[in-house]
């Protein structure tokens, strides 16, 4: 098990990021996507983790400003 750190997405992102990001995946994975990376892991969440940590998940921040 990986213990979840916001210096895996780089220093510009939260760690809640972090947590949003990989729990999207999650829901992903038991809807029944299929992983991004060969791995033992059975756990979503796990899975979801490892996935972001090898840079297999692609996303975006919307901008501060964006929000009004």
């Amino acid at each position: 098990m990986f213990n979840p750190s916001a210096d895996i997405l780089g220093k510009n992102f939260s760690r809640y990021t972090l947590v949003m990001v990989v729990a999207k995946r999650a829901r992903q994975l038991v809807a029944g996507s299929p992983a991004k990376v060969k791995t033992t892991l059975t756990n979503p969440i796990s899975i979801a983790l490892e996935e972001v940590r090898a840079g297999k998940i692609k996303f975006e921040v919307p901008q501060n400003n964006a929000i009004q």
